[in-house]
């Protein structure tokens, strides 16, 4: 039976709660806080968050956009990126050092001298300060649409979804991002590259009860969606959750996280979707013990696990306005509350093993 969701009595506010979409939460100047790194227009910016002033810290260009390039044949997958709205560009911190991602029509062959006449794409990983360390290309129109950042080990790994063939996990320590393994989009089937239609839209590492670095990737798939969770380091099938519909782009997966949640801090998949909903997946089994109807008009577009002061396991998941914060509800009269989030205070909540000063 499905559960339904009460807010936190507390509400952990907005922006490092929960980073806005294509957003990404953490310490890479070494300042003692996470920083919100973002991609504004064609430059990445690392920014601090409203509690500690919003002010810009760091900022440099790395030629990214959000909108598609209008080539002669468009990219994989393309029309329907565009009309749901998702970036060209991506950005992800691994390892300390940021990657972004970008698009290029095949006129532009300064660096990719061969193609099919689709364009190209490329991550690029560069230091805070701007630098550039590395870049891998992607050619015959395959674009990458995801991106995310783990260590395992001491080891940096960076995942990137793409929009056909799947995921690719690659080595961020190593020049020209080598592959470490690649995982399927869809377990159910394999099909042709050019006739496929299963398009990564996010991507997440997380860990496991037992310990061990795991990878869920959302994508939407030619009758619906498919989420699939993989163990990050040998691309080992933990478990696939398809949803068919008649209409893939009317509820599609928008943004996924992984964390622990709950009493007992179970780890957990939260999946956000298009039509407003929220699922919540055992990280272990991929079962959904709980789930939240939402609004078409009001889509949850970020979400982010935080652990309070005081322990309790939530998870607040950013709207286009405002944040909502979720926390196991008990009975039957259980309900989702928003949260306010404009006041502050000096509360902290923790992310992971470092705590984040937030307003709440």
């Amino acid at each position: 039976m499905r559960r339904r969701f009460r807010s936190s009595s507390r509400a952990i506010a907005a922006t490092m709660a929960a980073p806005g979409p294509n957003e990404v939460a953490a310490d890479v100047l070494g300042v003692g806080f996470d920083q919100v790194v973002r991609l504004r227009g064609s430059r990445v910016e690392v920014v601090a968050p409203p509690a500690r002033g919003g002010a810009v810290l760091a900022s440099f260009e790395a030629a990214t956009g959000a909108t598609w390039p209008g080539c002669d044949l468009p990219f994989h997958g393309q029309d329907v990126l565009r009309a749901v709205g998702h970036d060209a560009s991506r950005v992800a911190v691994v390892g300390g050092r940021i990657a972004v991602s970008v698009v290029r029509c095949s006129a532009d062959l300064s660096t990719v001298p061969w193609t099919d006449g689709r364009g190209w794409s490329a991550v690029e990983l560069y230091e805070p300060d701007g630098t550039f360390v590395t870049r891998r290309t992607f050619a015959d129109g395959v674009a990458v649409t995801a991106l995310d950042g783990v260590t395992v080990d001491g080891v940096p790994y960076l995942a990137v979804g793409l929009s056909t063939s799947g995921v690719r996990v690659v080595r961020a320590d190593e020049p020209g991002l080598p592959d470490h393994h690649a995982v399927p989009a869809d377990w159910r089937r394999h099909v042709p590259r050019r006739d496929d239609r299963e398009i990564v839209v996010a991507v997440r590492f997380g860990v496991t009860d037992e310990g061990r670095a795991m990878l869920v990737s959302a994508a939407i798939t030619f009758d619906g969606a498919a989420i699939v969770a993989t163990d990050a380091l040998d691309g080992r099938l933990l478990w696939s959750d398809n949803h068919r519909t008649e209409e893939p782009l009317r509820d599609r997966p928008t943004s996924v996280a992984v964390g622990r949640f709950g009493p007992t801090g179970v780890p957990t998949v939260s999946v956000a979707w298009s039509s407003g909903r929220l699922t919540l997946h055992d990280a272990a089994r991929g079962t959904r013990p709980f789930a939240v109807e939402g609004h078409p008009d009001r889509p949850f577009v970020a979400q982010r696990f935080v652990t309070t002061d005081h322990g309790g396991r939530l998870v607040a998941v950013r709207r286009h306005v405002g944040v909502v914060v979720l926390t196991a509800g008990a009975g039957a009269g259980a309900s989702l509350v928003e949260a306010p989030t404009r006041a502050t205070t000096g509360r902290w909540v923790r992310r992971r093993n470092k705590a984040v000063g937030v307003a709440f």
